[in-house]
C-alpha cells in the first residue's frame, strides 16, 4: 500500500504534533537490562546475517527484555518506517536518496553510514579463466548473477557502480537474495559482485574463488535510517549505537575465517 498525496502532505503536521508528544513520554534513563521492547528493523539478508548473532549475544548479556525483528526490506520500507510499523531501514546507501525522496520528504528522516565494504568478484572455484586474470572486456560480456533491492527493481546493484564509468555488464540473473548468488555462481560460469566478507563467507560453503574486480570499485556502503521523531529518544538512541556496534564486529567467527583460507590454499596447490 502506498500513500496518497494527501497523506503525505498531512504527514509533516503530525510528525511534529508526535515527535513532542513522545519527547514528553520518552524515558531518559532508558535501561536495557530493565527494559521490554521490541524493535523492528527492514534491510538485507546480508545485513541480516552479519547482525544475527553479535546482536543475539547483545540481548542475552545485557538486554534480556529486548527483542528484535529483522525483515527483508521492500521497496515500501521507508513508508512503513513513516508511519511507525518499523523502527528503522538498514540499506545500500547508494539506493537511500532515491528510495526516500520518491516517497517522503527528506528532512522527516535521519541517516548514518553503518558499514563500508570492499566490494570482491565471486566466480566458481573451476573456471581457470578467472583464475588467470580477466580483463574488463572479459569480465564485462561473462554472464552475470547480480542482487536486486526489492520487487520492480530492474538494475543490478553491481551495475549502479558502473554506471559512473559508463560501463554495462551482461546481467543474466537477478534475486533480491545475497544468500542465492554463490550457488549460482559455483554451478555456472556466471561472475558475480559481492561485499567482500560475504565472498569470504561464501568461500568457506561454497566451490567458489573471489578477487577484486577489473575496475576501480567504490567500497560498498550500508546505511541506517530512522525517523526523525525518534532522534532524541533513549531506546533508539540504544538501538542505532548497538547496530552501528554489531555491524563491525566481522561476517565470520575468526575459527571459520580460518578454516576458510585452508580450504582455497588447498584448491591452489
Amino acid at each position: 500500500m502506498e500513500l496518497t498525496p494527501k497523506a503525505i502532505k498531512l504527514m509533516a503536521p503530525l510528525d511534529d504534533a508526535l515527535r513532542s508528544l513522545e519527547e514528553l513520554l520518552a524515558r531518559a534513563d532508558f535501561d536495557p537490562a530493565e527494559t521490554e521492547r521490541c524493535f523492528k528493523i527492514a534491510t538485507t539478508d546480508f545485513i541480516m546475517a552479519m547482525l544475527s548473532a553479535p546482536l543475539s549475544s547483545v540481548m542475552a548479556d545485557d538486554a534480556p527484555g529486548v527483542s528484535v525483528q529483522i525483515h527483508t526490506a521492500q521497496r515500501t520500507s521507508v513508508q512503513s518506517l513513516m508511519v511507525g510499523n518499523i523502527d528503522m531501514v538498514i540499506t545500500p546507501t547508494n539506493l537511500l536518496n532515491a528510495g526516500i525522496s520518491s516517497q517522503v520528504e527528506n528532512d522527516s528522516v535521519n541517516h548514518e553510514i553503518v558499514l563500508r565494504e570492499p566490494l570482491s568478484c565471486l566466480a566458481s572455484a573451476n573456471d581457470d579463466e578467472f583464475r588467470a586474470g580477466l580483463t574488463l572486456d572479459q569480465y564485462l560480456q561473462r554472464p552475470h548473477a547480480g542482487y536486486v533491492f526489492g520487487e520492480g527493481s530492474v538494475t543490478s546493484m553491481e551495475q549502479t557502480y558502473l554506471q559512473h564509468l559508463g560501463l554495462k555488464q551482461n546481467d543474466k540473473l537477478l534475486v533480491s537474495s545475497y544468500a542465492a548468488l554463490a550457488p549460482a555462481v559455483a554451478s555456472t560460469g556466471y561472475l558475480s559482485l559481492v561485499p567482500l566478507s560475504m565472498a569470504k563467507a561464501a568461500a568457506t560453503l561454497f566451490p567458489v574463488q573471489y578477487a577484486p574486480p577489473p575496475f576501480d570499485a567504490p567500497d560498498m556502503e550500508w546505511s541506517m535510517v530512522w525517523h526523525l521523531r525518534e532522534d532524541r529518544s533513549s531506546d533508539m538512541q540504544w538501538l542505532r549505537a548497538t547496530v552501528k556496534k554489531c555491524l563491525n564486529t566481522g561476517f565470520m567467527p575468526p575459527k571459520l575465517y580460518a578454516l576458510g583460507q585452508a580450504k582455497q590454499r588447498r584448491n591452489a596447490a
